[in-house]
């Protein structure tokens, strides 16, 4: 759910860099997510996959292993136009991010800043 040894490689071992790499991520989720939404409301499939892309990307970057495959299950359906699979996916999606909003919370609080 959280590879915080991936995580801190790609942040170079520093802990605190990742820290505050995990709080833009979910500083921007409210937007990213609300965006997707939208684009799953309009049948804006090209947008909801691109918008899946970008936060996989960013997930992976942060070591949210169960988010980034959501992000990825969402990008699928969207790129395959399927609705009934992409209000699947986003809502699983969204469990992952409280997941792992509550995992990171965890050990930031761990951690002295």
């Amino acid at each position: 759910m959280f590879n915080l040894d991936e995580a801190l490689a790609r942040s170079g071992g520093d802990a605190s860099l990742l820290c505050e790499l995990i709080d833009l991520f979910m500083e921007i989720l409210p937007e990213r997510l609300s965006a997707m939404q939208e684009s799953l409301a309009a049948d804006d499939y090209e947008s909801l996959a691109h918008l899946a892309h970008a936060l996989k990307g960013s997930a992976g970057a942060i070591g949210a292993q169960r988010v980034f495959e959501g992000a990825l299950g969402l990008e699928t359906a969207g790129k395959a136009g399927n609705i009934e699979e992409s209000v699947r996916m986003l809502e699983q999606l969204k469990k992952e991010i409280n997941a792992f909003r509550t995992l990171s919370s965890e050990w930031q609080k761990g951690f002295d800043r």
